[in-house]
């Protein structure tokens, strides 16, 4: 039996232990230990463990005055559970906290990084390598490494830089860069992010290069550079500010045509520029028994090119027909009222524009009261107002005002089994006409309605399930107590006036039930029907409204939908959404099928993820009315332990400021490399044609 000493040994600790004012506990356990003066000797399989160290080797010389140690064959030093370095040969300076090690392979296992060196040179936090290759994936055969001549390794602040680094696939060179830098964990640091490397037919070669500045940890700025040999070239900027309440994020950009470009394919502006705004605050003037927000979106661009040659995926806007919509929203919200304010700005960014036929909203006020009751009486009242400022610089304007109190009075019947509730509401809306040559009079509208709910709520339980049942009957009776001036639908068929149409209740009786199936031991819910109905009294005999019906089935994995739409006076259906959701595992179906009297399109998506690293998936956006896709992508994603590739082939129609206010049809392939932790590398391949 072998006979193991154990020695133990203080030495003073800087950086490689703890700070330099601390003293660390070493052991050393060896088969063979010699002591002699201050030379410590000690060899076979020799241990040296401590609160920070965890170190093998076969031969070890400690030198207790000079506080060195060197460690001979099969070298392991485990630094923290997290850096392993594996060598024959390390000398460590305690006392100046640097260290000799050759050859070294080093592994940060946070990030399952590794670096293999001819000589490793470490002072303080910063190790230096000779003749190197690193790479996160097998040590054998890793499937991408970047050789390099020399660099180093900031072990605190987690950064890496590579001189002379090659870039290699396997054994294969392709790339060269004199410096190559990268983080190998997830703080946010200045520097560049991954570059979109492209090529289109007409555009030619594409690079675009983002800068990444993060000079305080509540803010940051990126500039993205962009090239596009035939096209132009142009630059984006994004600023962002986060602190515990608010966001805010400033983009711009400008990009400067090729005059031959611009002629070949018709673009009607030589630049095209913008901004965005976007801003957020959760807690702007409120206190703690209060709520408010506000979120500002602003947008303003010469056309849409600005957004389409933005170069990236962080969508902003809210985009219909060529329509960008700027806002500012805020609210405020107390225990008893409820306020808030909207402006909406809509921007056309055709080039062939009617900006000033459309109605902005600037602004929307809203107030409402929560409910209260009248001396304990069990009546109930609440109100809102709301006032609303629709301006367009040709054609009509109007400032509308609305005031909706209703009283209301709830009791039960038949031991709770019917619920009663009598409401008596009292609406009045004005409106003030501006902006136009045309002369309208101003329009007053006062209704009171006369409203009794009649419900009822039942829960029949069975062997295996429950079934939940909801009736309910509403009748409401108006009364028109002022009706004056010019009102769309009402007094004038006037079009002009649509957008600021008062709708005029009619007398109705409407019924809607709501039943749920659920299963007894889970309370899962399996079936839910939905429908509702009303009968309009326009005379004595009255007749019925549009039937809407709602049925939805759920089960293991997923559900299935259908809502439709009724015209009894046609006889036809004028609306109806069919949905299919399925998610067993890692594959998942979507399917839509919407049929409105405007448009009938299909949009599906499909994925599986399969041998646990790879994942496809397909999307599209049909036009039936048109026959034609709006949307067509396929995508590949691989994600291995050390590398990820996404490869997307898209074909979209995309809006463009062409004279013809034509859309394109892009065709855009895309590659997105990934190395683990290093970053990506993205390149995209465009064809373009008119629809």
């Amino acid at each position: 039996m072998l006979k193991r000493h154990i020695l133990p040994i203080f030495a003073v600790a800087t950086t490689i232990f703890a700070n330099s004012s601390n003293i660390e506990n070493v052991q050393i356990l060896a088969e063979n230990l010699n002591n002699k003066g201050d030379i410590v000797k000690a060899s076979g399989d020799v241990l040296i463990f401590s609160p920070t160290y965890y170190i093998t080797a076969k031969e070890v010389i400690y030198n207790k005055k000079d506080k060195t140690l060197e460690l001979f064959n099969d070298v392991n030093i485990l630094k923290n559970n997290t850096l392993l370095t594996v060598s024959e040969y390390s000398f460590i300076d305690f006392k100046n906290d640097t260290s000799i090690t050759k050859p070294i392979l080093l592994l940060d296992k946070e990030s399952n990084l590794w670096i293999n060196s001819k000589e490793s040179k470490k002072e303080q936090n910063i190790q230096y390598f000779k003749e190197s290759t690193l790479s996160s994936c097998d040590c054998d055969a890793p499937l991408w490494s970047i050789a390099f001549s020399s660099g180093d390794f900031d072990t605190k602040e987690k950064w890496v830089n590579t001189y002379n680094a090659r870039l290699q696939l396997g054994p294969v060179p392709i790339f060269y860069s004199p410096w190559f830098g990268f983080t190998t964990d997830t703080q946010r640091r200045s520097g560049l992010l991954q570059p979109t490397i492209g090529y289109d037919k007409e555009e030619g070669f594409i690079y675009a290069q983002p800068i990444f500045l993060a000079p305080a940890k509540d803010w940051d700025i990126e500039f993205t550079p962009q090239f596009r040999l035939k096209r132009g070239n142009g630059l984006y900027s994004t600023y962002r500010y986060v602190s515990q309440y608010s966001n805010l994020k400033i983009k711009s950009g400008y990009f400067k045509e090729q005059d031959e470009y611009k002629l070949a394919n018709k673009i009607e502006n030589s630049s095209h520029y913008g901004m965005d705004i976007e801003y957020s605050n959760t807690k702007l003037l409120s206190s703690a028994n209060t709520q408010d927000g506000l979120k500002v979106s602003l947008h303003g661009l010469n056309d849409i090119d600005y957004k389409n040659l933005e170069n990236t995926d962080d969508n902003i806007y809210t985009i219909s027909n060529n329509i960008i919509t700027s806002e500012i929203n805020y609210f405020y919200n107390t225990n008893n009222y409820f306020g808030s304010t909207e402006f909406k700005y809509f921007k056309d960014a055709k080039v062939t524009s009617n900006q000033d036929t459309i109605l902005q909203q600037l602004p929307e006020i809203s107030l409402h009261s929560y409910s209260k009751e009248i001396l304990n009486s069990g009546i109930l009242y609440s109100g809102d107002l709301t006032y609303k400022n629709d301006y367009r610089n040709t054609g009509v304007s109007a400032n509308s005002y609305n005031v909706s109190v209703p009283f209301s009075y709830n009791f039960t019947v038949l031991n709770d089994f019917i619920n009663i509730k009598l409401q008596e509401q009292i609406t009045s809306s004005f409106i003030n006409y501006n902006n136009d040559n045309t002369d309208y009079s101003n329009a007053s509208f006062i209704e009171n309605k006369h409203i009794i709910n009649i419900s009822t709520d039942l829960i029949k339980p069975y062997k295996d399930y429950l079934h939940a049942f909801n009736l309910q009957s509403t009748i409401t009776i108006p009364n028109t107590v002022k009706q004056k001036g010019d009102i769309y639908f009402t007094t004038s068929d006037d079009t002009d006036l649509k957008p600021f149409a008062l709708t005029k209740t009619k007398k109705n009786v409407n019924f809607s039930l709501n039943q749920s199936l659920f299963d007894k031991d889970s309370l899962k819910e399996i079936i839910n029907h939905k429908l509702d109905q009303s009968i309009l009294y326009e005379d004595i005999s009255g007749k019925l409204s549009d039937l809407r019906n709602e049925l939805t089935y759920y089960y293991t994995y997923g559900q299935i939908s259908s809502k439709i739409t009724y015209d009894h006076q046609d006889e036809t259906i004028t609306a109806s959404t069919t949905s299919i959701r399925y998610k067993e595992d890692h594959f998942f179906f979507n399917l839509d099928h919407t049929d409105t009297e405007n448009a009938e399109a299909i949009n599906l998506s499909i994925g599986n993820k399969f041998n646990r690293y790879y994942t496809i998936k397909y999307k599209e956006n049909y036009n039936l009315d048109e026959s034609i896709s709006n949307i067509k992508e396929y995508s590949l994603n691989i994600d291995k332990r050390c590398w990820g590739l996404n490869i997307k082939l898209a074909n979209n129609l995309v809006a463009a400021p062409t004279t013809t206010d034509s859309a394109i049809r892009q065709n855009i392939i895309y590659f997105l490399f990934t190395m683990k932790p290093i970053g990506q590398f993205q390149q995209q391949y465009e064809l373009k044609e008119n629809n």
